[in-house]
């Protein structure tokens, strides 16, 4: 029994050295390779140190990993799409701009038309504003003052006669009417009377005696300061029209003795001159 029991104990020794489940790899080993292994880790420490350095530089690389044929066809999908993408924007872009220059040059032709529609109706309405006074002046009346006359003196009066005419062919409603002479101390004056109707080339007479001084009758001539003023309706307008001028009507004896008269208006106003032949009677 006793060398049997020897025997077992022999046989579990070399099993104590092993460390157990659950203890460090390091129990059971001998401690006297402890000092060699620190000083080879130490020396690794100090190497590991100087990596990095400026003398000692690292150094990474990086390659892209090797895609699968499913990724590559992914990726050239997505650049298919991109591409897609940006060739439409560019083509909306692009019709964007011809549609603006459309706009625009159909603006243009707008603004042309509108200027052309306008310098044709204001040609249009000059054309018909002129038609309009063609055919007003074809009704526009007027009248005229004719035969002015200043009689030699006849016991200090120097009568005048004018007569006021209707030249054209449609009568004139003469709502007022007067010749005023200016004398020596004063004046004379010769109204028309009511409103009348002056019938085309009918003259009405207008006749003022003149009174002068003895000695601008022994002088033999005479002077005087002639005012007309009159009114009439427009035929078509029926507009009161105003009209009036001055003037000089003057007399003297010749020197064959025949006595003479002319009129000498500030505003001409297709009066006539005329010097009578003899007295009246």
């Amino acid at each position: 029994m006793r060398r049997i029991a020897a025997i077992v104990v022999l046989a579990a020794v070399p099993f104590c050295w092993q460390p157990l489940r659950g203890q460090a790899p390091g129990v059971g080993i001998d401690p006297g390779h402890k000092p060699k292994q620190q000083s080879n880790l130490a020396g690794d420490d100090t190497h590991s140190a100087q990596v990095g350095t400026q003398s000692s530089p690292l150094i990474v690389e990086t390659h892209e990993r090797a895609q699968s044929n499913k990724e590559a066809a992914e990726t050239q999908k997505d650049k298919d799409h991109a591409a897609l993408v940006e060739g439409w924007t560019l083509f909306f872009a692009g019709a964007a701009a011809v549609f603006t220059g459309l706009l625009v040059w159909v603006g243009w032709r707008g603004v042309n038309a509108a200027l052309d529609t306008l310098s044709a109706m204001r040609r249009q309405a000059d054309l018909m504003e002129r038609q309009t006074a063609l055919t007003q002046a074809a009704f526009d009346q007027w009248v005229e003052f004719q035969n002015w006359l200043a009689y030699a003196p006849q016991e200090n009066v120097v009568r005048i006669e004018v007569f006021m005419v209707n030249p054209t062919d449609f009568p004139v409603h003469i709502t007022d009417g007067r010749v005023t002479v200016l004398v020596t101390g004063g004046s004379v004056r010769s109204e028309m009377g009511e409103p009348t109707f002056l019938s085309p080339k009918q003259p009405h007479r207008f006749d003022i005696p003149a009174r002068i001084t003895d000695e601008e009758r022994e002088r033999g001539s005479v002077r005087f300061f002639v005012t007309v003023e009159f009114a009439f309706l427009h035929r078509i307008t029926k507009e009161k029209q105003i009209r009036g001028f001055d003037g000089y009507i003057s007399g003297r004896f010749e020197a064959n003795g025949q006595w003479s008269s002319e009129f000498e208006p500030w505003n001409q106003l297709n009066v006539e001159n005329k010097k009578p032949e003899g007295q009246p009677n």
